[in-house]
């Protein structure tokens, strides 16, 4: 007899890639090798009123109050709910059956940015709704942190026992591997056209990334009169070089 188990997903107009990517891949990787024991659904929740409201107020009124709305009637049929954004955490409270369900944490940045405990990052204002979210997982039944690194900030600063924690890292396609020297060194001569001593930094367009320290790293190595290339991973092109 296999166990009913439902994943709550985001809202897609919250535009939060890489906890879709998540969930996909879970879901996939559960049907694929688990159907015979586990019987995998998916919800994601829909923008109602919410959308019609100011920016500032659609995703804090879809979180807060349409999700829950949406998935109270149904979530009582599932022996594990599994919030898959510790950002919704605050489900865990309301309507969640705080004994089955489960969440994966997956970073806790703006409250330690808010506290600087980060260098060279800081958070705008205190982060309220996430601080309340993150408090939230107090109640769950337990907790999947997807680093070690997340597991320490959450006993630290969150005040959660080590163990609620379990640690599972997240998942990696086999395609990804290290290259051979003599792929390396295509890459770098053939490919992208990289002299041979450059240095190549990888970065996104994102507040969070920490661009300062990169920068720092930068100016640093600059001074020791190194090559160095900024590659633009969401349009794979090189976009300048310092």
């Amino acid at each position: 007899m296999s166990i009913k188990v439902n994943l709550y997903r985001t809202f897609r107009e919250d535009q939060r890639i890489s906890m879709e990517l998540y969930a996909h891949y879970l879901d996939h990787y559960i049907k694929k090798n688990f159907s015979s024991i586990i019987e995998l659904s998916s919800f994601t929740p829909s923008m109602l009123i919410s959308k019609y409201l100011p920016n500032k107020l659609k995703m804090r009124f879809a979180r807060f109050v349409e999700y829950p709305y949406q998935i109270k009637k149904n979530y009582q049929k599932y022996e594990i709910n599994h919030i898959i954004d510790h950002g919704y955490s605050h489900l865990v409270r309301y309507p969640l059956n705080k004994k089955n369900t489960i969440v994966t944490v997956h970073d806790i940045i703006p409250i330690l940015a808010w506290r600087g405990i980060i260098p060279n990052f800081s958070y705008p204002h205190k982060p309220r709704l996430i601080e309340y979210s993150i408090n939230s997982l107090r109640e769950a039944a337990h907790i999947i942190a997807v680093s070690n690194n997340t597991k320490k900030d959450l006993i630290e600063h969150c005040g959660l026992k080590s163990e609620n924690i379990s640690v599972v890292y997240n998942g990696c396609s086999g395609s990804f591997r290290p290259f051979q020297e003599n792929q390396k060194k295509q890459i770098r001569n053939n490919k992208f056209k990289f002299p041979r001593d450059s240095f190549l930094i990888l970065i996104t367009g994102e507040g969070y990334k920490n661009h300062e320290t990169a920068l720092k790293i930068l100016k640093e190595l600059r001074s020791k009169k190194k090559i160095f290339t900024w590659l633009d991973l969401a349009q794979k092109i090189i976009i300048g070089r310092i």
